[in-house]
């Protein structure tokens, strides 16, 4: 190839550019569709093992269903969860290890900052609630009924700790590390705001329920840009953290001795995470000059929109976006 002012080069630098490009696009895709295999197929052998082990849980081959108590029920779960975070996790962490700095992504982030995002994030969380409501209701009026996932309220000392740990802490760490981390973080060669775009997008769809995936999205974006704004993952999993945790007790509460005042008491704590919110953004934006802003890669040789058009174009991408879909058509 001939590069004005340096002659003929076999590797110029928009080739070499559009070569790590895809390399990390590539590799993102094929983490994912991990994640959805592992998702699709892994419920049986789990259980097959854990009852192999000894363990109260079995399957019935005919109906396909899986019999235990409920701590068994979330034992399961728990190891899923693990499975299908953990392994792409740890894929991606081998093959982008030269895209990512992780001891700069681990640092320890600006306490002042992390304070500034939770309001900030929590009222997200709100206005994500209200407008899974929303679609709810419109998508009810054309016959599509979907509702989000119900959880059962724990009833042993055992399965409140599982529930903790698999509805909060799981998630806070390897969600967080995963899309974050892994992915976001590998995908900053396209730019920030590429990388922050299709994490959050990726991170939606990895709830494989529409109603949850609204908000998910929502919720990816707010926590992704702290992330990216305070250069920490620690950032990410601490509020992933808090709102988790905030949503389990909401959730036990409202469905035991707050349930009679569960619409008043909801709509309540809704409004004060909005004011607060509202307050923390105009205390932000005052204080921060640059606050939401995302600033554009240097020395790239590639447009924005061709730096976003190899990574939702790179094929292990458009097969784990197909993945996705699948899954959702066959959910629906």
């Amino acid at each position: 190839t001939y590069v004005p002012g340096l002659g003929f080069l076999l590797n110029d630098p928009e080739t070499q550019e559009r070569r790590h490009l895809h390399y990390a696009a590539n590799n993102v895709g094929v983490a994912l569709i991990l994640y959805v295999v592992i998702s699709l197929f892994a419920t049986m052998p789990v259980v097959l093992l854990l009852s192999f082990l000894g363990l109260p849980i079995r399957v019935n081959f005919t109906s396909m269903q899986v019999y235990g108590t409920q701590s068994m029920l979330l034992v399961v779960n728990l190891v899923l969860a693990i499975l299908k975070l953990g392994l792409p996790a740890l894929y991606l962490s081998l093959t982008l290890k030269n895209y990512i700095s992780f001891r700069s992504v681990m640092r320890a982030p600006r306490a002042k900052l992390v304070a500034f995002s939770l309001p900030m994030v929590l009222a997200v969380s709100v206005v994500g609630s209200f407008f899974v409501e929303l679609l709810q209701k419109i998508f009810s009026q054309y016959g599509w009924n979907v509702s989000l996932p119900g959880y059962m309220v724990p009833s042993t000392p055992l399965d409140w700790v599982l529930s903790l740990v698999l509805l909060t802490v799981v998630p806070a760490f390897l969600e967080e590390y995963l899309f974050r981390g892994v992915i976001m973080q590998g995908l900053r060669c396209f730019g920030d705001g590429v990388a922050l775009l299709v994490s959050a997008i990726f991170f939606a769809l990895a709830h494989f329920n529409a109603m949850q995936a609204a908000n998910a999205f929502l919720m990816g974006l707010i926590i992704g840009y702290f992330v990216l704004r305070t250069g920490s993952l620690w950032t990410g999993i601490i509020l992933h953290f808090i709102i988790n945790l905030l949503s389990f007790f909401e959730m036990v509460l409202f469905s035991t001795v707050l349930q009679e005042y569960a619409e008043l008491v909801g709509n309540l704590v809704a409004l004060i995470l909005l004011a607060a919110g509202i307050l923390a953004f105009l205390l932000f934006v005052r204080k921060e000059s640059t606050a939401f802003t995302i600033p554009l890669p240097e020395n790239s040789q590639l447009s924005t929109r061709q730096r976003a058009m190899i990574c939702f174009g790179s094929a292990a991408m458009v097969l784990a976006l197909l993945a996705f879909v699948f899954v959702y058509f066959q959910v629906v």
